[in-house]
C-alpha cells in the first residue's frame, strides 16, 4: 500500500511531503522563496550552507530533499545532508546518487517502489562536479525546478569546498606543527633524525620510513617502522621527500608504503612533504651543532694530544700565551725541574730567571722571550738560567719561535737546551788546546829557526836540503795549527782582542799574494781593486789572518791549472773582499755549514786534503769581530767564492 509521507513544511505548515496537496503551484510564496535564497547567500559554514540548501529545495516543493558530495574534493561521496529520507528507500536512493556521481546514470528520475520517483540533479562549476542533490516525489508531481538556483548552489558548495579546504589545511599545519614541536625537542643530529622518521611514518601511516643526512658522503640511514618488516635498502623505496633549508638539501626521507598500500595517500605524502619544509631549519641548526661539536670535540682531542706531547718532550720547553700584560707561561716536566717552578706560571715569574751568556740579567728591550713575543725568532741563542739564588747558574742554548694564526693575544714556544755539561766540557778542552799550543809553541819555533840555519849551509847534498825544508814545512803547518787553536780558544772565551789602525785593504791583499807566491808555487793569485777605496778601520794582522785563511783554502782546493782572484770592491758603506776558486766547490746544503768549526766538506774528505776545519770559523769569528759579515757561494763543479765586508 502507498503510505503517505508527512513531515513539516518550511514556514511551519503541516502537511504531507508528497503529493499534490503540500504546496500548490508555484509550491511556496514569493516572500518565503526570497527569505530562502537570502539565507543561502548569507551562510558561512558548513551547516548554514547545507541546511540553506535543503530550505531551497523545500521551498521549490521537493519532497525528502538530501545533498549527495564529498567532504572535500578528495574524499568519497555520501549523503552529508537530507530531510527524512525513508529508510526503506535509502540503499536505493544512495545506488543512484553514486551512478550519477561517477557519470553511469543520467541526470534523470528513477522509479520507486509505491509510486514514487527519486530526483536527482548535479551541480557542476566549469564543469568539475561539486555535488548532486536529490528528493523524492509522487509520480504524477511536477515540481518547479532547480535551474534558476544553480549558479547559487554552485557558489555556496564552492564556498562549502573551500571551507573545508581551509580546514584540512589548518589541520595538516597544526599536525606538522605538532611534529615539528616534537622534532625539535632532540639536542642533537641523530636523534633528530630518528625523530622526523617516527613522525613522518605517524603522519603518512607508512609500512617504514627512513631518513639519512645528505652531504659531501650520505649520512647511515636512520630506519623507523616494524623491525621485522622485511625491505629492499631504503634507496628501491618508492617515495622520496628531500628536506631543505635555503635552498641546499640537508637530509631526504624515504617511504615505504603499507603492506596493504592504502597508504601513504597523496594527502598523506603532502602533509609529509609539509612537514619536511617547516623540520629543514632545525635540521640545518642540529647539524650545524653536531658539526660544531665535532670540530670542538676533535680540537679537545688535538689539545689534550699536544698537551701530553709537549709534556713528554726531552727538552724544556715553554708555551707563552694571553692577551699583553697577561701572558701565562706553560712549563713542561724538563722546564719544570730545570727552572724549579709550577707547570703553569705568570711570564713575570720566567723573566727574571733567565740571564746572558756572561750571567748579567737580559735589558727589558732585549729580553729572548719579550724579542719573540713581538715576532722574531731566535734560534740557539747561549744564555742562562738562574732558578734560586742557591743554584749556581746552568748553561742553557734558547730556541724561540712565535706562534701565528693567534689574534688578540701572543703566543709562542721556546725550547731550553741544558749544555752545562757540555760546557763543562767544552771548558776544559780550551784549557787544554791553550796548555797544549803554549807548550807547543817554544819547540816548534827552535825546530823552524834551526831547520832554516841549516838550509842555509852552502855543502849540503840536495837529499839533504828536501829533507830540512820538508822539516821546516811540516814545522810552519804545527805552528799554524798551534796558532788557529789559541784564537779558537780566545774568541770562545771572549778574549780576542783588535789592535785597530786604518788601513789599505787593497795594498794588504796584494803584500800577502806576493809573500804566498814566494813561499809556494802552487796556483798563481791574481789580485784587482777598484780605484780610490777608502781606507777602513781594523787590525791589520787579523785581517791578514782571515784573507790568508781564504787564499790557503781556494789554493788548497783549487782546480790545477786555474788562478785564485781577489777582487776589492767598495760597497754601500763598506769595503767588500771576494775571493774566486775554479774546482769542484761545496754542496748547497754544506754553504751554511762550512764556517762551523771542526767542519770539512765531501770534497776535502774524499781528496784527503791537510786540515783541521778551524780555518773558516776563525775568519767568521774575526770578520764578525771587527762587526763585519761573511759569507760563500758557488757553483757546483765550476767555482766557489768566499767574501767578507768590512764596515768603512
Amino acid at each position: 500500500m502507498n503510505e503517505p509521507l508527512t513531515g513539516t513544511a518550511p514556514g511551519g505548515h503541516a502537511g504531507p511531503l508528497l503529493g499534490p496537496t503540500a504546496w500548490p503551484a508555484p509550491f511556496a510564496p514569493d516572500a518565503l522563496l526570497g527569505e530562502d535564497v537570502a539565507r543561502l547567500v548569507a551562510a558561512a559554514n558548513r551547516e548554514e550552507i547545507l541546511d540553506a540548501i535543503l530550505a531551497l529545495m523545500e521551498g521549490r516543493g521537493l519532497g525528502c530533499p538530501h545533498v549527495y558530495l564529498a567532504d572535500d574534493r578528495r574524499s568519497a561521496y555520501r549523503i552529508v545532508a537530507e530531510r527524512a529520507i525513508p529508510e526503506s528507500y535509502r540503499d536505493e536512493i544512495e545506488r543512484h546518487l553514486a551512478m550519477v556521481a561517477a557519470g553511469e546514470a543520467m541526470e534523470d528520475f528513477v522509479f520507486l517502489p509505491n509510486g514514487l520517483r527519486h530526483g536527482v540533479v548535479a551541480v557542476r562549476e566549469r564543469g568539475e562536479l561539486l555535488g548532486v542533490l536529490g528528493w523524492l516525489q509522487d509520480e504524477g508531481e511536477s515540481p518547479a525546478p532547480l535551474g534558476p538556483f544553480a549558479p547559487l548552489i554552485g557558489a555556496a558548495l564552492t564556498r562549502l569546498f573551500r571551507g573545508a579546504a581551509h580546514r584540512r589545511r589548518r589541520s595538516e599545519r597544526e599536525a606538522a606543527r605538532r611534529a615539528v614541536l616534537a622534532v625539535g625537542e632532540a639536542r642533537d643530529l641523530s636523534t633528530m633524525l630518528d625523530a622526523i622518521a617516527e613522525r613522518a611514518r605517524l603522519l603518512t601511516g607508512a609500512a617504514q620510513v627512513a631518513v639519512r643526512e645528505v652531504g659531501v658522503e650520505p649520512g647511515p640511514w636512520v630506519v623507523r617502522g616494524p623491525s621485522q618488516v622485511s625491505a629492499p635498502r631504503p634507496e628501491a623505496w618508492p617515495y622520496r621527500i628531500s628536506i631543505r633549508h635555503q635552498g641546499r638539501q640537508l637530509a631526504e626521507i624515504r617511504i615505504r608504503p603499507a603492506e596493504n598500500g592504502a597508504r601513504p595517500t597523496r594527502e598523506d605524502l603532502r602533509l609529509a612533504a609539509l612537514f619536511a619544509e617547516h623540520v629543514g631549519a632545525l635540521v640545518a641548526w642540529a647539524s650545524a651543532r653536531s658539526q660544531l661539536m665535532r670540530e670542538v670535540s676533535e680540537q679537545a682531542r688535538l689539545v689534550e694530544w699536544l698537551r701530553s706531547l709537549v709534556e713528554h718532550l726531552p727538552v724544556a720547553t715553554l708555551l707563552v700565551h694571553g692577551a699583553p700584560g697577561k701572558e701565562t707561561v706553560l712549563v713542561n716536566r724538563r722546564g719544570r725541574s730545570l727552572l724549579a717552578c709550577e707547570a703553569e706560571v705568570g711570564l713575570e715569574r720566567v723573566l727574571p730567571l733567565l740571564l746572558a751568556d756572561d750571567g748579567r740579567p737580559f735589558p727589558s728591550h732585549v729580553h729572548p722571550i719579550s724579542r719573540i713575543l713581538r715576532g722574531e725568532s731566535i734560534l740557539r741563542l747561549e744564555a742562562q738560567i738562574c732558578p734560586t739564588e742557591e743554584n749556581a747558574p746552568r748553561s742553557i742554548v734558547f730556541h724561540g719561535e712565535p706562534i701565528e694564526g693567534c689574534s688578540n693575544s701572543l703566543a709562542a714556544v721556546i725550547a731550553l737546551e741544558d749544555v752545562t755539561a757540555f760546557k763543562t766540557l767544552e771548558r776544559m778542552r780550551e784549557q787544554w788546546a791553550s796548555i797544549v799550543t803554549h807548550d807547543l809553541r817554544q819547540p816548534l819555533t827552535s825546530i823552524v829557526g834551526f831547520a832554516s840555519l841549516l838550509a842555509r849551509e852552502e855543502d849540503l847534498s840536495p837529499a839533504i836540503r828536501t829533507k830540512l825544508e820538508a822539516i821546516g814545512s811540516a814545522a810552519r803547518r804545527l805552528v799554524r795549527i798551534s796558532r788557529d787553536l789559541l784564537d779558537v780558544t780566545a774568541i770562545d772565551a771572549h778574549q780576542l782582542e783588535l789592535d785597530r789602525r786604518r788601513i789599505d785593504l787593497a795594498a794588504l791583499a796584494r803584500g800577502l799574494a806576493a809573500e804566498l807566491s814566494r813561499e809556494s808555487d802552487s796556483l798563481p793569485i791574481r789580485v784587482l781593486a777598484d780605484p780610490d777605496l777608502p781606507l777602513v778601520d781594523v787590525d791589520p794582522v787579523r785581517i791578514e789572518q782571515v784573507l790568508e785563511n781564504l787564499l790557503t783554502n781556494a789554493r788548497k782546493y783549487g782546480r790545477e791549472g786555474s788562478v785564485v782572484l781577489v777582487r776589492v770592491e767598495r760597497g754601500e758603506n763598506e769595503v767588500r773582499v771576494h775571493v774566486h776558486n775554479e774546482g769542484e766547490g761545496l754542496e748547497p746544503d754544506e754553504l751554511l755549514l762550512v764556517f762551523q768549526r771542526f767542519f770539512r766538506g765531501q770534497n776535502a774528505r774524499r781528496g784527503n786534503k791537510p786540515g783541521v776545519g778551524l780555518g773558516l770559523y776563525i775568519a767568521r769569528s774575526l770578520v764578525e769581530a771587527h762587526g763585519g759579515r761573511i759569507w760563500a757561494s758557488c757553483v757546483p763543479g765550476q767555482e766557489v767564492v768566499f767574501s767578507f765586508a768590512l764596515p768603512i
